[in-house]
């Protein structure tokens, strides 16, 4: 009688110790929160091994409400990690972009950009008077505002931008060689680029933007660092800039 007992626990003690493991192994393969769900991991495996060392003493009634409440404890964790995860571009452009102006440049972005404490090199301190960056302080792509204040003027953006540009690979590692640039619009103050690269087997894609008045340089930046901007992300960035008295 004993061992038939047991032949039946066993089953049910087997399911309580796995169950919370396999569910967040699960969406591990498809979350890059991972971090936090190994942390969820963890939580479930204590819970099921706690469920497991109770089943001695507790009947199978008692046993079958722990995991039911367990469950939905789980089933609710997860929901608020899916919904936490970052949009794609497509949710993105559905929702309504927010307005901002930085200096002479107005334009819409999903989050709102932020200052960004910077300093100008010591280096180049001989060509830049200051230096402003502001950022939407994500951490696989970035939105940014740069503004170049000039001490002397120069004629136009041709020699410029590409300096700039090259700036800003270095800053990620990336082998100028590497990139392609697809002209969008070019005049002496005013340049336009979509901008791509291949890493890590991933194509990613971003876009510049930079005019030039008196001795003053506004530029927007959709850099991607791990993940690019989708094409039609791109053009509703672009189609919202507007430049003022240029």
């Amino acid at each position: 009688m004993q061992e038939n007992q047991n032949l039946q626990k066993d089953p049910w003690m087997l399911f309580i110790v796995l169950t919370p493991s396999i569910i967040a192994l699960t969406i591990l393969n498809t979350s890059d929160k991972g971090s936090i769900l190994l942390s969820a991991t963890a939580c479930g495996l204590i819970a099921g091994l706690g469920s497991f060392i109770l089943q001695s003493t507790k009947s199978k009634s008692w046993l079958i409400r722990l995991f039911i409440s367990f469950l939905f404890i789980s089933a609710t964790t997860i929901t608020c990690l899916w919904a936490v995860q970052e949009p794609n571009d497509a949710s993105l452009l559905e929702q309504k972009w927010l307005a901002q102006q930085l200096g002479e440049t107005s334009f819409k972005v999903p989050y709102l950009l932020k200052k960004e404490s910077v300093d100008v090199p010591d280096d180049l301190r001989f060509f830049y008077e200051e230096l402003l960056i502001f950022s939407d302080q994500q951490n696989k792509r970035a939105t940014l505002y740069i503004q170049f204040k000039l001490r002397e003027e120069i004629g136009s953006l041709e020699a410029f931008f590409p300096n700039a540009l090259d700036g800003m690979l270095q800053k990620i590692g990336l082998d100028p060689a590497l990139l392609k640039v697809e002209k969008w619009k070019e005049t002496p103050r005013l340049i336009e680029r979509k901008i791509s690269y291949e890493i890590n087997n991933k194509h990613l894609s971003g876009y510049a933007y930079m005019h030039l008045k008196g001795k003053t340089i506004e530029s927007l930046w959709l850099f991607p660092y791990k993940k690019g901007f989708s094409d039609a992300y791109i053009a509703h960035f672009s189609d919202n800039i507007n430049a003022l008295r240029l």
